[in-house]
């Protein structure tokens, strides 16, 4: 199964998400922070990442430049997962190259792992 980086510096959120992925069978990574969220995208090459915006040490829209701009990084598909619902945020994000802009509270983690399967899925199919 795929192997998913969440990186989320909220511990509830993380634990749900990494539970919740898990559970379905997926291979999870956890970084706390936006530069730990870069090494670990480099080390252990997962096949998308999930991160938030706000992180303290490197934001989401830091990190999402750094993995754009890393020869090992560059391919792998970014997903914001976010509380804001900011259109000036979300527009920034894809256009520095994130594949979608998720806000936590509209979607239950089901249903981000039903979205995750389908850009997964088209992944492998291209």
């Amino acid at each position: 199964m795929a192997k998913i980086l969440i990186v989320e510096d909220d511990s509830i959120l993380s634990d749900l998400y990494n539970n919740t992925f898990s559970f379905a069978g997926y291979t999870t990574v956890i970084a706390k922070n936006g530069l730990e969220g870069f090494d670990k995208a480099r080390q252990e090459n997962p096949d998308i990442i999930f991160l938030d915006l706000m992180m303290p040490k490197m934001n989401g829209l830091e990190l999402i430049e750094e993995l754009k701009k890393n020869e090992t990084t560059k391919n792998i598909p970014v997903v914001i997962l976010s509380n804001f619902s900011d259109e000036k945020l979300a527009k920034e994000a894809m256009a520095k190259g994130a594949l979608a802009y998720i806000i936590k509270s509209d979607y239950e983690p089901k249903q981000v792992i039903q979205m995750a399967d389908k850009w997964l899925s088209e992944k492998t199919s291209s």
